[in-house]
């Protein structure tokens, strides 16, 4: 359990997004994956809700909340040398967003 901050890091910078909602505060950060592993991650991190694809046989794990997008970018952010750049930058820009407006 000591670096499945880490793991979740790799899986996110492979099969995850952050998206900033434009003009308004706050964001979505997911990660797509099998049905099991969605729900896994969900039930492990105690957050989230799982969303089947419309079109395609994957789902996605997804959290909207400010404190859940601050604990899911402390969880996997403990190594701060560890992940995509652009993509822990995207999650940071959300969280700012929640405190300008």
């Amino acid at each position: 359990m000591l670096y499945l901050g880490s793991y979740v890091l790799g899986y996110f910078d492979g099969d995850g997004c952050a998206y900033a909602n434009k003009g308004r505060s706050g964001g979505l950060v997911c990660i797509v994956g099998s049905f099991e592993f969605a729900c896994g991650l969900a039930r492990h991190l105690g957050m989230g809700s799982v969303q089947e694809h419309q079109l395609k046989k994957v789902y996605y794990w997804r959290i909207f909340s400010r404190k859940n997008i601050q604990a899911f970018y402390d969880f996997v952010y403990q190594y701060p040398r560890l992940g995509l750049p652009r993509k822990k930058t995207k999650i940071e820009d959300i969280l700012r967003s929640y405190k300008h407006g």
